[in-house]
C-alpha cells in the first residue's frame, strides 16, 4: 500500500513537472528541437576546385518537410564561417523561429573568396596575387544551387530561394538576382560595396568591354532594367564609408517607381560586424517572416 501511495506522488510531480514545462516554454519551443550547422564542401564543376560551404539546418529540421533556403554571400577578406561565427545569424534564427516570427529555414553560407561573384575567367587564377578569377557566377547559380537541392530538403522553386550578402556579398547577391530573376524571389545588399564608378580592380574582373562592366554591374542593371520580379531590400549605416554609393543605388530604385524595394538607413551603422549582427533580426523578418 506504502508502495502504492509513492508510486502515486511521484506520478503527480512528473505530470505536474511536464505541466509546468509547457507552460512556461518559449512559443513553438521544442526542447528536443536543436538547430545545427552542416560544415561540408562540394566539387564545383564550374571552378574545377572544392568549395567549402555551412549550411544551417532549423531546429527540428525533417527530410519530409520542404524548406526555403537563404543563400548569405561573406564580405571581402571573409569565408564561409563569416555569417555564423561574426555576425551570429544561427542565433538569431534560432530565436525567431521559436517566437514563431519567421518560418524554419535552411542558411547556406559558401565560400567564394575575393571573387566579387562573377564570371571573370574561364579558369581559376589570381589578380594581382589578390583577386580571384574564375567562373564564380556559376558557381553560386548552378553548382551551389544543385549542390543544395540534392542533398537537403528543399523547395526547388524561386519562390522558396532568396539570396543576400555583406559588402562585396552584397554586391554579389544584387548581381546574381538581378541576372537570374528565375532563381531567387527575394535579394539583400546590407551595407552593399556599390560604387558610383567602378573600382578599377572592379572593372579590371568585371570584363574587358563597357557592355561586360555594365553587365557586372547591379547598379547599372537597377538603372536600365525594371526588377519587378524580386522583392529588393537593402541597408546602409550613415557612418558606413560605402553609403553614397547604397544611396545612389536608393534614388535609382526609386526613379524606377518598384513597389517591391524597401530602402533603410541606418543611425550610427558603420561597416563592420557589430553593424550586420545588429540588423540580423530585420533581414530575416524579411526574407522568412511571412508565417502564414
Amino acid at each position: 500500500m506504502r508502495r502504492k501511495s509513492m508510486l502515486l506522488v511521484l506520478g503527480l510531480m512528473l505530470a505536474v513537472t511536464m505541466l509546468y514545462s509547457n507552460v512556461f516554454a518559449a512559443p513553438g519551443e521544442d526542447a528536443q528541437a536543436t538547430s545545427s550547422i552542416v560544415k561540408t564542401s562540394l566539387f564545383s564543376t564550374s571552378l574545377q576546385k572544392e568549395m567549402n560551404v555551412n549550411v544551417y539546418l532549423p531546429p527540428g529540421y525533417n527530410e519530409n518537410e520542404k524548406y526555403p533556403v537563404l543563400y548569405v554571400l561573406h564580405k571581402l577578406d571573409e569565408d564561409e564561417d563569416f555569417w555564423f561565427d561574426q555576425v551570429l545569424l544561427d542565433e538569431q534564427a534560432d530565436r525567431l523561429i521559436g517566437l514563431r516570427k519567421i518560418r524554419p529555414l535552411i542558411i547556406v553560407s559558401p565560400q567564394y573568396d575575393r571573387s566579387w561573384g562573377l564570371n571573370s575567367a574561364d579558369e581559376v587564377g589570381m589578380v594581382n596575387n589578390y583577386w580571384h578569377v574564375g567562373r564564380y557566377e556559376d558557381y553560386i547559380t548552378k553548382d551551389l544551387i544543385a549542390f543544395i537541392d540534392s542533398t537537403y530538403s528543399t523547395q526547388k522553386s524561386r519562390s522558396g530561394r532568396y539570396i543576400g550578402g555583406a559588402s562585396m556579398g552584397g554586391y554579389s547577391a544584387l548581381l546574381a538576382a538581378f541576372k537570374h530573376h528565375n532563381l531567387y524571389s527575394k535579394v539583400g545588399g546590407h551595407a552593399p560595396a556599390l560604387f558610383e564608378y567602378m573600382w578599377e580592380p572592379l572593372k579590371q574582373m568585371a570584363g574587358g568591354t563597357d557592355e561586360d562592366r555594365q553587365q557586372n554591374n547591379p547598379t547599372w542593371l537597377a538603372m536600365h532594367e525594371k526588377q519587378n520580379m524580386l522583392d529588393i531590400y537593402v541597408d546602409i549605416g550613415d557612418a558606413d564609408w560605402l553609403k553614397d554609393g547604397a544611396l545612389r543605388f536608393h534614388k535609382i530604385m526609386q526613379n524606377q517607381n518598384l513597389k517591391n524595394c524597401q530602402f533603410h538607413y541606418i543611425p550610427g551603422g558603420a561597416h563592420d560586424a557589430a553593424y550586420w549582427s545588429s540588423q540580423a533580426e530585420n533581414y530575416l523578418l524579411f526574407y522568412a517572416g511571412d508565417t502564414k
